[in-house]
């Protein structure tokens, strides 16, 4: 039920002074129950049994108010205490939540007036309710009460039947005009602390549906101007009323890009530029990232005042200072993501710095990446998202050029990145894409034989088939690269086709015609017997299997259309 409690108001709120000269009329004042409201007792009971059908429990509804001694309590009932536990006793009796909001209206309202305001009852008692409540406060005071009482618990249905009331009443005056009368337009930066906003934004959307949140921009617009305005919504997101003002700057954002507006002048509308090394502080600086992220403009730092950059040149900060006045390092495992990234590299180039390089070592700071694995997977896993892959590129090249300067050789970088420990799933690794890219610079017209040679002593000829096996799905490129070396290899070591195919396809077994393997064992006995092939590939599979075993691979190898030529010239050759 209706429990606006004041202290709670002033407390949540700063209103201004209008606010805090109209609490004088919260104070309660007592009166005596004159001869006429006595007279009115029975009436009201009366009207109660015909509404509510609860003659007693009306009566006795009634009779509570007057024990706990809200009767005489006529400044404001929605301060006591006493009233709160009264609509507490009165929902507890009732069944029917409505008719315990009726029994209170009725009770309310008849205590409140004379016999002509009861037959008013009928109607809508909370229109009465309303009526007396503005017979003792202006709207902008009445719509601070339901604000309150929307939040309690208790007071929450009655106090949304009271402003439906209250918005009814308004019509159909414009959203301007209801907001002056609000007093809404001297609410300044405070605006979405006030209480009465709320019942402004349910009008609006009473008013106007779905264009609400438009003609409200519309409105506060023209009240405070573009400047004022944009830092109003920016700094307001946190307040009581912050979702509105965060729709409201989402509204802005829009007609700002309708309108042509730069990125340059949405800083200047926020103050921005005034705001020297407090920039980064800010809160409107949010909605200025927001507003250029919108223009799809990537390149933020861009965008910042060159005065900003000037004036950090000219008092000489340092790569360190910037990275703090950015509070880049407050979030450093998800920096590359951070869209203030690129005003510290365009300062750092500024400045003659190689700023992939200290960005590594600030990487380095983090516990996800302190380590050259962790790092390298986590770049070349930014390298695969569009959003970051330009600077996950560059921060690869600077790695990559640290290693060179170390003189770092190909086995040396593959034990910093751990790639010693990966066995069998070492391609699925996305930083084994990086040891590649440093071998290949190191020697590209031998990095194949060097990538072999570091492999050599972590691999059997069978666990090297099978990394490579492992490898398809996750890095096609390296494996099918590796594959090819691997074969030339063997060749080379004047592997037999029984040699690769124990490496390739032993383990397994009868389904060696149906495995993606196969294709590895086909290639390499083709470029060892040039001749005749699949008589090769028959005299390895009758060596490894009887001939029942064979008939019955060969035919299940028919039916696939991917293995059907290859089991017929197998078959072929079997005679």
């Amino acid at each position: 039920m209706i429990s606006v409690r004041t202290r709670t108001v002033q407390q949540g709120f700063h209103d201004n002074s209008h606010y805090d000269q109209n609490t004088r009329h919260l104070k309660a004042r007592k009166h005596t129950l004159d001869d006429e409201e006595r007279g009115n007792i029975p009436v009201i009971s009366k009207l109660a049994d015909k509404i509510s059908k609860k003659p007693k429990s009306q009566e006795e509804v009634f009779k509570l108010f007057t024990k706990m001694q809200l009767v005489n309590e006529k400044a404001n009932l929605f301060e006591n205490p006493q009233f709160l536990k009264w609509t507490s006793a009165v929902t507890k009796g009732y069944k029917d939540s409505q008719a315990a909001d009726m029994a209170i209206a009725l009770t309310l309202a008849g205590q409140r007036g004379g016999v002509s305001y009861v037959k008013k009852i009928e109607e809508n008692p909370y229109k009465l309710l309303l009526s007396k409540m503005r017979a003792r406060d202006s709207d902008d005071i009445v719509a601070t009460y339901i604000w309150s009482a929307k939040r309690d618990v208790l007071g929450s249905t009655i106090a949304q039947k009271v402003e439906d009331v209250l918005l009814d009443s308004w019509m159909p005056q414009s959203a301007d005009e209801v907001f002056k009368l609000l007093k809404l337009n001297t609410g300044g930066s405070n605006l979405f602390n006030y209480p009465r906003l709320s019942s402004w934004v349910s009008y609006v959307t009473k008013l106007e549906g779905k264009q609400a949140d438009e003609q409200m921009y519309t409105v506060l617009r023209a009240a405070y101007g573009d400047d004022e305005l944009a830092t109003i919504l920016a700094a307001s997101k946190q307040f009581a009323l912050g979702d509105v003002a965060k729709r409201l700057e989402e509204v802005q954002h829009k007609v700002g890009l309708i309108e042509g507006k730069t990125a340059q002048r949405f800083f200047t509308n926020l103050k921005l530029n005034t705001q020297g090394d407090k920039l980064f502080e800010s809160p409107a600086l949010h909605s200025w990232v927001d507003y250029v992220t919108n223009t799809s403009t990537k390149a933020i730092a861009g965008k910042l005042e060159q005065a900003q950059m000037t004036d950090w040149l000219r008092n000489e900060k340092s790569a360190d200072d910037v990275f703090k006045l950015l509070k880049l390092d407050d979030d450093v495992d998800n920096l590359l993501t951070n869209p203030l990234l690129s005003n510290w590299v365009a300062y750092v180039e500024k400045l003659n710095k190689n700023s992939y390089t200290m960005l590594l070592g600030k990487l380095k700071t983090s516990k996800l990446t302190a380590t050259d694995d962790k790092l390298v997977e986590m770049i070349m896993y930014a390298k695969k998202d569009a959003s970051t892959s330009v600077i996950a590129g560059k921060l690869e090249a600077a790695q990559l050029e640290k290693w060179l300067s170390e003189k770092q050789t190909a086995a040396d970088v593959f034990k910093l990145l751990k790639l010693n420990e990966e066995g069998g799933h070492l391609l699925w690794k996305q930083r084994v894409r990086a040891w590649v890219a440093y071998v290949t610079k190191l020697d590209p017209h031998k990095s194949d034989d060097i990538i072999l040679s570091v492999l050599k002593p972590h691999y059997s000829d069978e666990q090297l088939a099978q990394m490579l096996s492992l490898g398809l799905g996750h890095n096609d490129e390296i494996a099918a690269q590796w594959t090819k070396a691997v074969l030339k290899k063997w060749l080379s070591e004047n592997k037999s086709a029984g040699d690769v195919f124990d490496f390739v396809l032993k383990r397994h077994r009868v389904h060696v015609l149906a495995t993606r393997d196969l294709d590895t064992w086909v290639s390499y006995v083709t470029m060892l017997d040039k001749v005749d092939p699949y008589k090769t590939m028959s005299s390895v599979l009758k060596r490894r299997f009887d001939t029942e075993t064979v008939s019955n691979m060969l035919d299940n190898a028919e039916t696939v259309g991917s293995t059907k030529v290859l089991a017929e010239k197998l078959r072929e050759a079997l005679g």
